[in-house]
């Protein structure tokens, strides 16, 4: 079927125009603040998104939650786990994926990386099967990575360092007129 219009706004409009229009503010609330104030931004922003929606369409936050986990190179995933995905492009589960910035020499620092991945699901109609893939929003669009890991914590994270460590180019990407970006 058609993905569910609240749980598709959630993890490709609403949290990814968050993050891309005031980063520092997104980066605060999701790595700085408590577990209780994150939890409930999220659920702010989750309500955020069903609203546009008849009230038949909105979803309950059931099984919404943000937990950080530590990558190589200094790098700090918050995974955002959503209510299930049960339609084709709808995400298990998101990342925002953050590494501040670093000294290098005395007056120069690297610049602070920011990514949002997401895992979706999706269905391969040429071998009727469902699989996930890995894709990311950036400021200039959707891009897609290919077949990504099962609908697990661990797993998702792993493919995200594998990422990381090798920057694969996407297999395929959709970037809008500037005019209709993030």
């Amino acid at each position: 079927g058609s993905p569910r219009p609240h749980h598709y706004e959630f993890a490709h409009g609403t949290l990814p125009r968050a993050l891309w229009r005031h980063p520092g503010l997104f980066i605060n609330i999701l790595f700085w603040e408590n577990a209780a104030s994150r939890e409930e931004s999220l659920h702010t922003y989750w309500e955020l998104a069903g609203e546009p929606y008849p009230e038949h369409e909105q979803l309950p936050a059931d099984g919404l939650n943000c937990q950080i986990h530590l990558l190589d190179q200094e790098y700090q995933a918050a995974v955002i786990t959503l209510p299930e995905a049960r339609a084709a492009v709808e995400a298990h589960m998101v990342a925002i994926v953050y590494r501040p910035p670093r000294r290098r020499l005395i007056f120069w620092k690297t610049k602070p990386v920011l990514h949002y991945f997401t895992l979706e699901l999706a269905c391969d109609r040429t071998e009727n099967r469902w699989l996930n893939l890995l894709c990311e929003w950036t400021p200039m669009g959707h891009h897609n990575y290919g077949e990504g890991p099962p609908a697990e914590v661990p797993a998702f994270l792993q493919a995200i360092q594998q990422f990381l460590d090798n920057r694969p180019n996407p297999v395929s990407a959709y970037e809008p007129p500037p005019n209709q970006r993030r």
